[in-house]
């Protein structure tokens, strides 16, 4: 869908906090550098601090130099800044949306998107506030744009969806998960569906396993207050991995219609086998980090982290083993793991073919961040007059080249390009949220059923001690080191 000539308002609320600073407005900064910026789109920025429009660009402007993509420019940020308004209000407090009213009804038949860039338990404030104070005006259209955690678990993943439906309609809730934004996800349905040779091979005849890893090297920096109550589990895998695993499974959608695309991610997510408490310890293993060394540098463990309870069992590293009852993929183990404080910073899918001929098997690595690209492994005869095999590769590393890098956009441009489009298979549809809570609601529950140990293991190490033997000997070969 092409975007109209009709005027885009789009308001942030929490205009001065990290994520607009980091990343909303300089992705909006990159799609002005690439001129793609709607030119009838103006940016309301809601804030409580004490900022005129004039000192609020002045303030953001070493954000934006510091975080966009492309190199600052003092051309391309004036002409940004000519689409940028201040305006400070609480938006707890009902009577100071009257300044947005005013804004908005300068602008007829305006197609309004409302990102909210604050914590979810001040979701239902705006929203309401927005409508009872008549600032969703009848000749507009209204789009509202959401960060996850979407809920800690089903009833309040429920709970905050029912409020959001008491303004908004579910076509116009925008879920936003940033992995659905990055350029390699989107490349695996293309990778998939538009090669004979792959497409061809995507079944439990031909794949061994599938391992989809995302490490960091970080720890839990400055959110001890959130990660305690959270864990590795419910941080990632409830949303980053099983988006991941939901592309790389599922069944290819019908004329890239967007509903046959969310049916088919959450029917991969539906299909999941069930975890019992008798065999947890064969499918789930869960780690803390402890101190250690990361680039040369010591580092404290969990325990001793702002914020931290000092006795916190609550897991830093999450690995599955996992299957999916489906004739696709009937017994095809499926791993997912997740980190902070590891040797790697790497987000991978690897899809290990079965060997043949005892001969390494053949592996599809799609490499999502840092660095971007694919790289298939296969057999050939090594050269000379023995029939010795050896293993040869082909790569396409799409951030080695320098236009790719420029010309790809990052996740939260891909994003609020989509959403300007008003297209939403980039987001999270609220199926896919309520079957990944049901499913990790019960992993939780299995896992305090069994009391299961949470291991400790050196920052900078490839985990717990017990990864060695819980995923096949082969992944330490393959991974990204």
């Amino acid at each position: 869908m092409a975007i109209g000539k009709h005027p885009i308002l789009f308001t942030i609320f929490g205009g001065t906090g990290d994520l607009t600073y980091r990343k909303l407005l300089p992705a909006l900064y990159n799609l002005m550098a690439v001129k793609v910026f709607p030119e009838q789109l103006q940016v309301i920025v809601v804030g409580r601090k004490p900022f005129t429009t004039q000192s609020y660009s002045e303030h953001i402007k070493p954000w934006i130099s510091k975080y966009a993509r492309i190199p600052f420019s003092e051309n391309v940020f004036s002409e940004f800044l000519e689409h940028v308004q201040y305006v400070e209000m609480n938006f707890t407090v009902k009577e100071d949306y009257s300044t947005l009213h005013d804004v908005y009804s300068k602008y007829a038949n305006a197609q309004q998107l409302y990102y909210y860039a604050v914590a979810p338990e001040f979701f239902s404030v705006i929203s309401n506030n927005l409508l009872s104070c008549n600032c969703m005006l009848d000749s507009h259209t209204h789009q509202v744009l959401i960060e996850k955690p979407f809920g800690h678990d089903e009833d309040s993943a429920t709970k905050l969806h029912q409020q959001l439906l008491d303004v908004f309609s579910e076509e116009s809730i925008y879920r936003i998960d940033h992995y659905l934004g990055k350029e390699m996800i989107q490349n695996i349905m293309t990778l998939r569906f538009q090669n004979m040779l792959f497409q061809q091979v995507w079944n439990k005849d031909a794949i061994d396993y599938i391992s989809i890893t995302a490490s960091e090297t970080v720890g839990i920096e400055n959110r001890g207050s959130y990660y305690d109550q959270t864990g590795a589990i419910k941080d990632m895998v409830q949303n980053h991995l099983f988006q991941i695993l939901s592309i790389v499974l599922m069944e290819e959608p019908k004329d890239n219609d967007v509903d046959s695309l969310f049916t088919n991610q959450v029917e991969v997510i539906n299909q999941l086998r069930e975890i019992r408490v008798e065999t947890i310890k064969d499918h789930v293993l869960l780690g803390q980090y402890d101190s250690g060394t990361i680039d040369d540098e010591s580092v404290i463990g969990y325990q001793h982290e702002a914020n931290v309870e000092t006795s916190s069992n609550t897991e830093t590293f999450a690995a599955l083993k996992m299957y999916v009852d489906s004739p696709t993929y009937e017994n095809v183990p499926i791993y997912l793991q997740t980190g902070k404080r590891l040797d790697v910073r790497s987000t991978e899918v690897l899809v290990v073919f079965k060997s043949v001929n005892n001969q390494r098997p053949n592996v599809l690595t799609i490499r999502i961040s840092p660095d971007e690209g694919v790289y298939f492994t296969f057999n050939a005869k090594k050269p000379g007059n023995s029939q010795d095999v050896v293993a040869v590769s082909m790569d396409f590393c799409q951030s080695c080249v320098y236009e790719n890098r420029v010309n790809t956009p990052e996740a939260y441009e891909r994003l609020l390009f989509a959403a300007f489009n008003k297209d939403k298979s980039l987001f999270t549809d609220w199926s896919m949220v309520l079957s990944s809570w049901r499913f990790v609601d019960h992993l939780i529950d299995v896992i305090d059923q069994a009391q299961l140990e949470v291991e400790l293991y050196p920052s900078g190490s490839s985990g717990p001690k017990s990864l060695d033997t819980f995923l096949p000997k082969s992944y330490f070969e393959f991974r990204t080191k």
